[in-house]
């Protein structure tokens, strides 16, 4: 399970209308792009060729948002895939969390 903000937090919009900041960056990862033609991305860490859920979420982390809209950080993004509370922000993996998606590929 991803969020792009936590619950007590808003979640900002991409000036396209088309995505939020987190889903931008995030879904751009596997991409190998900006999803609206925008430069190079480069989410594989372990350079294996391939964008696990864990990399492209620890992409997505330090991501700015757009003018005038805090980083992404600031919407505290939520990620869980061990089946157990809380859900985990930061960088990952860590506190359990992360295990599955760095073996499960986007």
């Amino acid at each position: 399970m991803i969020t792009s903000a936590r619950a007590d937090r808003d979640a900002y919009r991409h000036p396209s209308y088309l995505y939020g900041y987190f889903n931008y960056s995030y879904l751009s990862a596997p991409a190998g792009h900006g999803l609206l033609g925008n430069a190079a991305v480069d989410a594989d860490t372990n350079d294996n060729a391939h964008v696990s859920i864990t990399e492209a979420y620890d992409y997505t982390l330090p991501r700015l948002g757009g003018y005038g809209t805090p980083p992404i950080a600031a919407q505290m993004p939520q990620f869980e895939d061990n089946g157990t509370r809380p859900s985990r922000y930061g960088p990952l993996p860590g506190a359990g969390e992360g295990l599955v998606g760095v073996v499960t590929y986007l």
